[in-house]
């Protein structure tokens, strides 16, 4: 259980995900729970934002009206459960994301401050988790016909070949499919080539 206090007058106290590890192009749930700390004229816009290591945006989800009820109707001695689906980009690399969440005066266009212990206010979204994003498409990969089990020190795992046929005349061209599998982030891109050498 945790809870943060948003101004004094949203109190964040709990945060799901619905699977901590996620393929590019699926989607992911996020279920927020907010607690009412006072009475609210203005109706805050809650937001889930996953983002990588150095803090850029990978995706965001805003709710106008958090848990399907403005912030002005709150009452207290009453929960909201708030609800946000994350899309993963289809073409998204294999990360280590981090989940925030945070609440705007959409009107202002400004953050609702978070109200550390202290008393000191700061528009720094807090941390609800992380989400580890892997490659898409896993669930359709093929039977891999020649199966290998090397790591290279860039942390890429070479799982195997396939081959069409194991008989080439002079002049076909050679249909060979490597599978590949990251086992952690990758920081930079890698060339991958193949050679043919005779007996």
């Amino acid at each position: 259980r945790m809870e943060v206090n948003f101004d004094d007058k949203i109190a964040l106290i709990g945060c799901d995900v619905s699977a901590t590890r996620v393929a590019a192009g699926q989607t992911v749930e996020i279920t927020i729970f907010w607690k009412p700390l006072a009475l609210m004229e203005v109706d805050y816009v809650s937001s889930a934002r996953l983002e990588g290591p150095q803090g850029q945006g990978i995706v965001a989800h805003d709710n106008l009206h958090p848990g399907e009820i403005p912030t002005s109707w709150w009452r207290l001695g009453k929960y909201v459960i708030d609800r946000h689906l994350l899309a993963i980009p289809a073409d998204m690399r294999p990360v280590a994301a981090s989940l925030t969440v945070g609440l705007w005066d959409r009107a202002a266009g400004v953050p609702l401050l978070q109200v550390e212990p202290g008393g000191r206010k700061t528009d720094a979204a807090p941390q609800c988790g992380e989400v580890r994003i892997t490659s898409g498409g896993a669930g359709n990969i093929p039977v891999i016909q020649h199966r290998a089990d090397y790591i290279f020190d860039s942390g890429i795992s070479f799982l195997g070949y396939t081959l069409p046929k194991d008989v080439w005349m002079p002049g076909e061209n050679v249909n060979l499919t490597l599978f590949w599998r990251a086992e952690k982030e990758v920081a930079r891109d890698y060339t991958v080539f193949t050679h043919l050498v005779g007996e």
